[in-house]
This record gives structure tokens, C-alpha cells and sequence, in this order.
């Protein structure tokens, strides 16, 4: 499932949410991670900026191909 509400006066103030997490593998940590969030009906910021994005994250996954 997945909420969205975006400010099209200003994206930069857009919320989304969606559940049961950020990780669709089941044994992942981040698998049910938003299910606190989705059953209060709470969102998360929906970040567009650059500056905003590198400010927030948690952390990074940086995928390389095979040689």
C-alpha cells in the first residue's frame, strides 16, 4: 500500500508512506519497518533535493557490476 500527498505549491513539502517497509525480502531488518507509521497514519518526508537527500540518509548501497 502507499500514501502520497504532495504540496504542488511547493513539492519540497510532499509526505508519502507506504507499508510494511523498505525492504521487500522478508528477513531483511527493513522489511516491516513502516508498519508503526502506516497504522498511526503518519508519513514521511518526500525528499526531491539533493542537499536534502544526502542530508537524511541513513545510509548508502552502492551496487557494482560484475567485471
Amino acid at each position: 500500500s502507499y500514501r502520497q500527498i504532495v504540496n504542488l505549491a511547493d513539492v519540497n513539502d510532499s509526505l508519502s508512506a507506504h507499508a510494511p517497509g523498505q525492504s521487500g525480502h522478508p528477513i531483511d531488518k527493513h522489511y516491516g519497518d513502516f508498519i508503526p507509521m502506516w497504522l498511526r497514519v503518519g508519513h514521511h518526508p518526500m525528499l526531491y533535493g539533493r542537499n536534502d537527500i544526502e542530508a537524511s540518509k541513513p545510509q548508502t548501497l552502492q551496487l557494482v557490476p560484475e567485471a
